[in-house]
């Protein structure tokens, strides 16, 4: 019996080595994919860094505004890439302060179109889970409108106090036991622009980028990656000091990947099947297809079954 599952697995291993050989011998090729282009698209926070209050750390969290992304990125090797990325957002600072002058506010919906140049570290990193770092350098430039929150819903002006409260009149107003108490609304409804400078509401900026790849198929992959947006601006926030403004972003993308089918030769199989079938490895006389005692020693006297 088990003579006879040898020979159906031996015989079943030459059919399908007869075939596959077959098969790819005849074509001689194989398809593979590479990776060409990816198109992306997520949410983005902004946090943005002028000339209102100190620029500390906690900013990043205390005046972030939303926004979101679209990019494309062109594969040039297994390392670079260059990626054309558009964003639609918001940048804003608030800053409440005892001092009365230093009450400032203001919100600018921007838009942003950057050249970015990838380091890559997927095909290099094939194993390791799918995850892979990434490094980015841009250009681009930036437009913005600001505009600043100064009347609340009835149109009444924010007037600060130096206890911290707002009222509907000046501190210093003969009438000010009078005053009434305001509520910031949060709508940016007061155009800015400087009474001296007139500048432009556009800029140039370098994006600098560490990001995160987890490719969860060859397909489909998600991104996460923080940037500093380095502006050749310091008017964004209306105030000037002379040193430009800045802003981070922490994003999110879902990136799909489009894949070029290639066509690579694959080495040819030449395989004598005639003398595969006839081979006789004890070399007992009786070939290994009908064979019942295989290994047999040398000057052992076999009949026509071995």
């Amino acid at each position: 019996m088990n003579n006879f599952f040898t020979k159906i697995a031996l015989l079943t291993f030459y059919t399908l080595s007869f075939c596959i050989t077959n098969i790819n011998c005849q074509e001689g090729s194989q398809e593979t994919t590479n990776e060409i282009l990816t198109i992306g698209i997520g949410p983005q926070m902004n946090s943005f860094f002028g000339d209102i209050g100190n620029s500390t750390f906690e900013k990043i969290f205390t005046n972030t505004r939303p926004g979101v992304s679209i990019d494309l990125e062109k594969r040039l090797g297994k390392l670079l890439g260059i990626q054309l990325m558009l964003v639609n957002g918001k940048l804003s600072d608030n800053y409440r302060s005892s001092i009365i002058n230093e009450n400032i506010n203001f919100e600018s919906k921007i838009t942003k179109a950057n050249l970015n140049f990838i380091l890559n570290t997927d095909k290099y990193l094939e194993n390791k889970g799918g995850f892979s770092p990434y490094l980015a350098l841009g250009i681009g430039i930036l437009s913005f409108n600001s505009h600043s929150d100064l009347l609340d819903m009835n149109g009444n002006s924010y007037n600060y106090w130096s206890d911290g409260s707002i009222r509907d009149l000046s501190e210093n107003d003969t009438n000010s036991n009078n005053a009434a108490f305001l509520y910031r609304d949060y709508d940016y409804e007061t155009p800015l622009e400087d009474s001296i400078t007139n500048y432009s509401n556009s800029s140039l900026l370098t994006p600098i980028t560490i990001g995160f790849k987890w490719k969860i198929n060859p397909y489909i992959q998600g991104r996460v990656y923080s940037t500093y947006n380095m502006l050749f601006t310091d008017w964004i926030d209306n105030i000037s000091n002379d040193n430009n403004d800045y802003y981070i972003s922490l994003g999110f993308t879902l990136n799909y990947a489009i894949h070029k089918f290639v066509r690579t030769k694959k080495e040819k199989l030449n395989i004598d099947f005639e003398e595969f079938n006839n081979s006789d490895e004890d070399n007992d006389g009786v070939i290994d297809l009908e064979d019942n005692c295989q290994h047999t020693p040398p000057n052992i006297k076999v009949d026509h079954k071995g």
